[in-house]
């Protein structure tokens, strides 16, 4: 199995020595904009040049022109397409071209959009859905789905987002998925019903917990990511487990619910260090550096317990009552939430004094909380409501402030089984305007809810349709570049077809927009994976088109080389268009090797068929469209 790239390291910012391939400084607008293309550590090539299908490095550091400072939190857009030529790209045609990018026109979208983000639906069943949010893919969006050997249960996506794993405690493995091309790229066996999983804080280890079903011994086993390979097998105590690890990875925590205890492990050496008895039923826990402590809920009369991460020894205990089911700290590791599914109730503690600071009740079952930089998002299994929690009322001398929203007709509970990976999803963080927004799953309405903040309310912004599959936790995978030092943004790329290619990069407030040019050189040990050339046989005849019907358009696919039909493509979009500016989208079905998609064309006239397939690589501008009339009404 392919390893991922390695995760940038955090205080640099940008490769130096033999890694730079390309460097490239300016200044606009009092912007100065350093730009290095790079190796990725995970290449094998030591070559000085950006070569195809390899994966790339992009970093951009931005600073104030004048004073030096790093200027941290900034949205940028940045993508890489090809030039019509080896001549540089002037300015016009630069903005022209970054205009249309912005404006996700489909007809002509970059060779890598580092902008762009997938929305990805953990499914009922042995389905991940992959939905762009943005580009047209019909009113579903769907761009793909992922067929799992069995149903998912958690799932965790890499520091590059270039690999999920999926859980899969019906046959005791767990699923690697490529985000490159959405494939399965590998089926890891682990111990008996996994369910959570997590990757250790520096990437290099991957953690699977067992189910801890009927009594049986069961623990951890952790794999290394980019192998597969079992690095360790740690059996603790009995009893389902949750698992957390201190911020700097050194030490991880795996509660023993059956046992009432935490298992604590050197993470370096996967040692096991020692069990401490904290109370009967423990069932979630979260680390906070603030604290330099974890914090652990329990279903029985224990409450919250404070446990030393240096001492490993039970500090403190915080009277919450019997019924916690889960306890998260919020991104600043100041504010644990501990949720009471019996009371309906949610404890906030604050972790600088270890007392709590408030207590509120919401909803029925209270089961997981979320959070983004300025909110904590509560969800209940017994209503549709989620609750939305300002973390700055959480001050002392502050009434705290709670919203709600509805994610949908039927509470989780009502439908199903509520899912144990987390459901409410942020969006892409690398944008600051949207840094409070998410996406909420509803099982039962087969839909994917949009919620963002604005104007002190929390203002639904959009309803993804996920094509029948039923989603039952959401996260969000993006290719964006992003801020690992301050002021430093960096990403990993796989490098297009050789050829000269444009990077425009593209800052907002204070306007900065530049294509820098670049070559991207074959690979000669590398081989050709270059897209199939389509030809479209149409099925119809003109007389069988009549404006206003609803009708079904059916062809063929013939692979212009070999001339054989091209079958079994299961992503395949249409894009139907006429020169009046009318537009339909929409996901093509298959049946004895005919592809068909209902349709409605407005009016008599001309219009175009093209084809787009993400699994083979097929964008609408890679042929020629099918042209076809539609008479005028006899």
């Amino acid at each position: 199995m392919g390893g991922p790239a390695r995760r940038p390291s955090d205080g640099r910012s940008a490769p130096t020595g033999d890694a730079v391939i390309l460097s490239r400084q300016f200044q606009e607008n009092g912007i100065a904009v350093d730009l290095t293309i790079a190796r990725s550590g995970g290449a094998d090539s030591g070559a000085r040049a950006i070569l195809e299908g390899r994966d790339t490095e992009i970093w951009v550091s931005l600073r104030d022109a004048a004073t030096g400072a790093p200027l941290s939190g900034q949205a940028m857009g940045t993508w890489i397409d090809r030039r019509p030529s080896a001549d540089t790209t002037a300015a016009d045609a630069c903005h022209e071209k970054v205009e249309m990018y912005v404006q996700g026109q489909q007809q002509y979208r970059p060779a890598v959009d580092l902008t762009s983000f997938f929305v990805l639906a953990l499914n009922n069943g042995n389905t991940i859905s992959v939905i762009d949010p943005f580009i047209g893919f019909g009113s579903s969006k769907l761009y793909t789905t992922v067929r799992l050997p069995g149903p998912g249960e958690d799932w965790v996506l890499d520091d590059q987002h270039q690999r999920l794993y999926v859980t899969m405690p019906l046959i005791n493995a767990v699923a690697v998925v490529r985000t490159e091309d959405w494939k399965v790229d590998a089926t890891l066996a682990v111990g008996v019903r996994p369910t959570q999983i997590a990757l250790a804080p520096d990437g290099s280890s991957l953690w699977v917990i067992d189910g801890g079903m009927g009594g049986a011994a069961s623990g951890v086993t952790v794999l290394d990511p980019a192998s597969g390979a079992v690095l360790a097998r740690l059996e603790t105590g009995t009893g389902a487990h949750a698992l957390t690890f201190t911020d700097d990875g050194r030490l991880a925590f795996l509660t023993n619910q059956a046992k009432g205890s935490v298992t604590v492990i050197d993470a370096a050496t996967r040692r096991k260090l020692r069990d401490v008895v904290t109370g009967a039923q423990p069932v979630g826990l979260a680390y906070s550096p603030v604290a330099r402590a974890v914090y652990v809920a329990h279903r029985g009369a224990a409450g919250l317990v404070v446990l030393d991460a240096e001492q490993l020894t039970v500090r403190s205990r915080v009277r919450t009552g019997a019924g916690l089911t889960a306890v998260h700290f919020d991104q600043s590791g100041r504010w644990a939430f501990a949720v009471n599914a019996v009371t309906d109730s949610i404890y906030v503690v604050d972790a600088r004094t270890g007392r709590t600071r408030h207590v509120f009740q919401f909803g029925r079952a209270p089961d997981q909380v979320s959070f983004t930089p300025n909110f904590a998002y509560v969800r209940s299994t017994g209503t549709v409501d989620i609750a939305m929690v300002n973390l700055a009322s959480l001050e002392e001398g502050h009434q705290v402030q709670v919203q709600s929203f509805p994610a949908g007709e039927l509470a989780p509970n009502k439908f199903g089984t509520a899912g144990t990976a987390t459901a409410v999803s942020s969006s892409m963080a690398s944008d600051p305007h949207m840094m409070d927004a998410v996406y909420v799953p509803n099982p039962a309405d087969q839909s994917i809810y949009y919620y963002h903040y604005m104007e002190g309310m929390a203002i639904p912004s959009g309803r993804l349709n996920n094509y029948g599959f039923e989603p039952k936790a959401v996260l969000v995978s993006g290719r964006d570049l992003r801020e690992h030092a301050p002021g430093s943004y960096g990403a990993t790329f796989k490098a297009p077809d050789p050829g000269p290619y444009d990077l425009a990069v593209l800052l907002d407030q204070p306007r900065v927009l530049r294509c820098i040019g670049f070559m991207v050189e074959k690979d000669s040990g590398r081989k050709s994976t270059k897209p199939p050339q389509l030809r479209l046989e149409p099925l119809w005849v003109g007389g069988q088109l009549v404006a206003g019907d609803t009708i079904t358009l059916r062809f063929r696919l013939i692979d212009a080389e070999s001339h054989e039909i091209r079958s079994g493509v299961a992503d395949l979009m249409v894009l139907l268009s006429s020169p009046t500016g009318w537009s339909e989208q929409s996901l093509a079905s298959e049946v004895d090797n005919v592809y068909q998609v209902p349709t409605r064309l407005p009016a008599p006239g001309a219009y175009y068929l093209m084809v787009a397939s993400r699994a083979l690589r097929v964008r609408w501008q890679d042929q020629s469209p099918v042209t076809f009339v539609v008479p005028p009404h006899p």
